[in-house]
């Protein structure tokens, strides 16, 4: 949305490390990331005001999950249409149906 992100960028390398560690324990990973319909339907009006506001676009490419720290190939990823992971998604069903993933 117009951000600097150099800050950001300095979690990546411990996000990576962390990551591992979860991942060589065979943890339950679940990746999110928001994104919206097409047509923008379910973007609430306070993000698309906020979004013209800075001159950003929402919708548009740029809404995935960086390469450095993606979910592995038919790993468990949840699309949300904002900061929720809940609300419009299928995340409690997931939690809630039994896995062979392990909980850490």
């Amino acid at each position: 949305m117009g951000h600097d992100l150099s800050l950001t960028r300095a979690s990546i390398a411990p996000i990576q490390h962390v990551l591992a560690a979860m991942r060589a324990q065979g943890c339950w990973i679940i990746h999110t990331r928001e994104g919206h319909q097409p047509a923008l339907s379910d973007l609430p009006a306070n993000t698309r005001w906020r979004s013209q506001r800075i001159g950003a676009g929402i919708g548009e490419p740029g809404s995935e999950i960086i390469e450095e720290l993606a979910p592995l190939p038919g790993k468990t990823s949840i699309d949300k249409p904002g900061k929720g992971s809940f609300r419009a998604t299928d995340l409690e069903l997931i939690l809630r149906t039994p896995a062979s993933a392990t909980w850490c």
